[in-house]
C-alpha cells in the first residue's frame, strides 16, 4: 500500500484496518470441520441452507482467501450452490508457500 508516496504495511482509517500482510489470493487450509455461509454485521457466519442444513468445508480442504471482515474471511467459492463464501478465521491456517504469511 502507498500513502502519500510512501509504502506502509498497516493503516487504520475511520476505524477500518488495512493490513498489507493480509492480501487477496492467500491460500489457507481448513483445520477442522468448518461452516461457511453469509456473514452477519457482527462478523459471525450464517451457514444455514434453505433446507435447514449447513454448508461446510472439510478438514484439510485448501481455500483461497480474498477478503477479511472482523473474525471472518471471504473465500473463493468452489461450488455454484453456496450462497455465501465466508468462513471463520479461527477455522483456517494460512499455508506458507512463499507468497503466504502466517496467521
Amino acid at each position: 500500500m502507498l500513502l502519500n508516496g510512501k509504502e506502509i504495511n498497516h493503516l487504520i482509517l475511520g476505524g477500518e484496518t488495512f493490513d498489507k500482510s493480509f492480501t487477496a489470493g492467500k491460500k489457507a487450509r481448513v483445520n477442522g470441520l468448518a461452516y461457511i455461509g453469509d456473514i452477519k454485521k457482527d462478523g459471525t457466519i450464517n451457514s444455514n441452507a434453505s433446507d435447514g442444513g449447513n454448508y461446510i468445508k472439510q478438514e484439510g480442504d485448501i481455500v483461497t482467501v480474498i477478503a477479511r471482515y472482523k473474525d471472518a474471511v471471504a473465500i473463493l467459492s468452489s461450488s455454484s450452490f453456496v450462497r455465501g463464501s465466508w468462513i471463520s478465521i479461527n477455522d483456517i491456517e494460512f499455508i506458507d508457500d512463499g507468497n503466504v504469511g502466517g496467521k
